[in-house]
């Protein structure tokens, strides 16, 4: 008997249509999740720093900051003591939900043993951040979040922290 990779594939896509109880839909769906195509930010790696470009230019929206939190959570995956550099440089304004969205992820990269650190801050989401005691211009262990000026400067810092250890 010969396979064909039509017959491999319509035996591969029945196989799939049995295990998630539905058709074409379902096979999009996983294969979604296999590959994360994300809204709310562009991913890359420099120097074995995960960083993280928010593409919002305002953060304001329960919707929007869910979403976002959620593809944070994603780009992370399931890597150990994870190094994330989070770039604000489109973000132009953010709210007090967009705060719950950051402390959450921190929260789930410290838990794996990561670290995050915040960069490209323009004025008003500074001045967010500052006033609620969330960066710092020095560090401390009461406030959440390290800053840094720019991306060069994260990827810096924390490839220089993890060689020291």
């Amino acid at each position: 008997m010969i396979v064909t990779s039509e017959k491999l594939t319509n035996v591969a896509f029945a196989s799939l249509s049995e295990y998630t109880g539905g058709g074409l839909s379902s096979f999009r769906r996983l294969a979604a999740m296999a590959q994360p195509d994300f809204k709310h930010l562009k991913r890359r790696v420099e120097q074995d720093v995960l960083i993280l470009t928010l593409a919002d230019s305002e953060i304001i929206s329960e919707g929007v900051t869910e979403d976002l939190r959620l593809e944070l959570l994603a780009a992370v995956g399931s890597q150990e003591s994870p190094k994330v550099v989070i770039d604000f440089q489109a973000v132009k304004l953010i709210s007090t939900t967009c705060l719950r969205a950051l402390l959450s992820f921190r929260r789930h990269l410290r838990e794996k043993g990561g670290q995050p650190l915040l960069c490209n801050l323009g004025p008003q989401v500074a001045e967010v951040l500052f006033t609620t005691r969330m960066v710092s211009p020095t560090p401390s262990a009461l406030i959440p979040f390290a800053m840094a000026p720019d991306v060069p400067a994260a990827v810096n810092h924390l490839s220089a922290s993890s060689s020291q250890r």
